[in-house]
């Protein structure tokens, strides 16, 4: 006679080939979240928020290097980071759906790009 097992099997939910081609959506709002206080606790009283001031010999100073600089070259170095790791994850897939991956991928890191701006420029 064959045993039968009582026990039953619970599904698995396989999500390691979405997760692998979609872990990198999370850099920019992982960053923004760690940035975001050392932005305001340290940056931005170090280096300022790029507002026009008067230094000591009465000239108006008006281009420096500041919080809302640093913000954008670090948004340019994450953005290229996740484009780069986005189109080496999708590598090996049929054309149509990495098109389609990208294009949705490019879609998630404008709008993340767009509240990472928000949270860090000093407008």
């Amino acid at each position: 006679m064959e045993q039968r097992q009582t026990t039953q099997e619970k599904p698995r939910i396989r999500l390691n080939a979405v997760n692998r081609r979609l872990w990198q959506l999370l850099i920019i709002p992982l960053f923004t979240l760690i940035y975001s206080p050392i932005n305001r606790l340290i940056v931005l009283p170090k280096l300022g928020s790029g507002e026009p001031y008067v230094d000591v010999a009465g000239n108006v100073v008006t281009d420096y290097f500041s919080a809302n600089t640093l913000a954008v070259i670090l948004l340019v170095i994450l953005i290229l980071l996740t484009g780069f790791l986005s189109v080496w994850n999708t590598r090996g897939m049929k054309i149509v759906p990495r098109i389609a991956l990208l294009a949705g991928c490019a879609c998630v890191v404008f709008l993340t790009s767009f509240v990472f701006l928000l949270i860090t420029l000093w407008i």
